[in-house]
Parts: C-alpha cells; sequence; structure tokens
C-alpha cells in the first residue's frame, strides 16, 4: 500500500471497528452488567474470532475473488440468528449483575465475532481495497491480519469500558437499558438479513 493511503486506511479501519456492531454493541451489554474481571473470556473469544476471520478473509480472497459474493447472504442469516439469540438472552437478563445472559464467556465472543458478517465484509474490503491491489506479498497480508484484530480488540475495549464506566448510572434503570441493548442487537440482525 502507497504511504499516502496510510491516513485513509487509518481512518477507514477505525470508523468501521468503533461504529456500533453486534460485538461492539454486546460488549458496551457486558459492561454494564459485568465486573471487568468476568470480560477476560469475552475480550479473548472476540480477538481470537477475528483472527479466524481474517485468515479466512485472507484466503478466500486470494482464492476466490467473485465467488465469495455468493456466501455472504448466508453468513448474513447466520450471523443474525446468533445476534437474535444474544438479544434475547439480554433481553431477559435480571436486575442484578450476575444475569441469566451471565457472564460474556470465550465462545460468546468467538461465536459472535466468527459470524458477525460485519467483521467478514470490513477484512474482505480492506484486504480488496487497501494490500491486495498493491501486493500480494504474505509478509503483507500477515501484517494486516494481524493489525487489523489488534486494532479492533482496542475498538472492543472502548465500548466494553463505556460500558463499565456507565455501570453505576445504568444500574438504576438496567431493565430499560436491556430492552433498549436487545432492541438495538435486534435492529442489527434484522439489516443483516435486508442486505
Amino acid at each position: 500500500m502507497p504511504v499516502s493511503l496510510i491516513p485513509s486506511f487509518l481512518l477507514y479501519a477505525l470508523v468501521c471497528e468503533i461504529s456500533p456492531g453486534p460485538v461492539n454493541l454486546y460488549a458496551l451489554s457486558a459492561g454494564v452488567r459485568c465486573q471487568r474481571r468476568q470480560l477476560g473470556g469475552y475480550i479473548l473469544g472476540t480477538l481470537s474470532g477475528f483472527f479466524v476471520v481474517m485468515a479466512v478473509s485472507v484466503a478466500l480472497t486470494l482464492t476466490l475473488g467473485e465467488l465469495l459474493q455468493r456466501y455472504v447472504g448466508v453468513l448474513s442469516y447466520v450471523g443474525a440468528a446468533y445476534i437474535l439469540y444474544l438479544a434475547y438472552g439480554i433481553l431477559r437478563s435480571q436486575e442484578e449483575g450476575t444475569a441469566a445472559a451471565g457472564a460474556p464467556t470465550f465462545r460468546t465472543g468467538f461465536l459472535l465475532q466468527t459470524s458477525n458478517i460485519k467483521t467478514f465484509l470490513f477484512c474482505v474490503t480492506t484486504l480488496s481495497a487497501y494490500v491486495l491491489p498493491y501486493t500480494r506479498s504474505p509478509a503483507a497480508l500477515l501484517l494486516c491480519g494481524a493489525a487489523l484484530p489488534l486494532s479492533g480488540l482496542l475498538c472492543t475495549l472502548v465500548w466494553l469500558l463505556a460500558g463499565s464506566a456507565l455501570q453505576g448510572f445504568l444500574s438504576r434503570c438496567r431493565r430499560l437499558f436491556n430492552i433498549a441493548m436487545a432492541a438495538v442487537l435486534a435492529l442489527c440482525a434484522v439489516q443483516l438479513m435486508w442486505q
């Protein structure tokens, strides 16, 4: 990638990764209802899931190209179903910090990240627009494949910490917050199915 594209690439990556999506919204909800020490598994799960999605995206982008577009619809429905499941878990969570949804686990973070079509499309678009037109070097692909999940992790941590910071404030209206978060996640799922 030419040096002149780096600012554009960094801005694109920041906007895509910090914007509200299923992983970030669930992180906000988890930050509100759980203690920080309970979130380590979720954080590792989302990071691991992002690395898997990035690796698959690199392989598919290099080998399949246009055929990849055919499977985006199927992935959208799988991701939407899992997001609806999480929204349901948030909605039925109890008033206390130990909710029916429970503390998010490695599995929750991993499944949410790997079923998130936003992450998949972000990875494929980034590779197609910023890396592959300029090089097919394994080193460049590995660098991008390592940098994007790490920057995605930082953005997810921002949402988790925001949830933790708001925990005291939202404790008085936890049920309303849970309803709002479940509704926003459900809207994300509907949006995935209509793309």
